[in-house]
């Protein structure tokens, strides 16, 4: 940037001032308009995750009450020979999309029905109640990590 302490009033000194200033102006406008993007995207990711702490906030105490419902029928020595409901099975989507030049990270996981490797040695709907409500709290729970900030990412 040149020095103005100095400048002769001369109409080309003018001119460049004049285009000097418009271009500040230019590049306010700009930035002006990147930080309203921001706003609007911060406000929109907010609402996103607000939206789904309420639904964890539900689904957590569902899920410890159905845990609680199969321990008090089975007892928590039964529960825990029962065979898992693995994830293998389940379909993780994963997508980026682009904002401002930044990556972000998209996931969702597809509600499976449980489908243990071995049969259950109980099979009672309070089991099933049990592995329901933990696997709609695993799908609620990557959606949610996938939007979380990584590092390097």
């Amino acid at each position: 940037m040149p020095d103005y302490g100095e400048v002769a009033a001369t109409r080309v000194a003018l001119l460049e001032l004049r285009d000097e200033r418009r271009l500040v102006q230019e590049g306010y406008d700009l930035l002006d308009e990147k930080r309203v993007l921001l706003a609007t995207e911060i406000l929109r990711q907010l609402r996103e995750h607000t939206a789904t702490q309420v639904l964890l906030d539900q689904l957590w105490p569902a899920a410890r009450a159905a845990l609680a419902g199969a321990a008090e029928v089975h007892g928590f020595e039964d529960l825990t020979v029962e065979p898992p409901c693995p994830l293998d099975a389940a379909l993780l989507r994963q997508g980026w999309r682009t904002f401002l030049g930044l990556r972000l990270g998209e996931a969702a996981l597809d509600q499976t029905a449980c489908v243990p490797a071995t049969p259950p040695v109980h099979d009672s709907p309070e089991l099933k109640h049990c592995a329901g409500a933990f696997r709609r709290l695993t799908v609620e729970l990557v959606a949610q990590a996938a939007r979380a900030p990584t590092c390097g990412g």
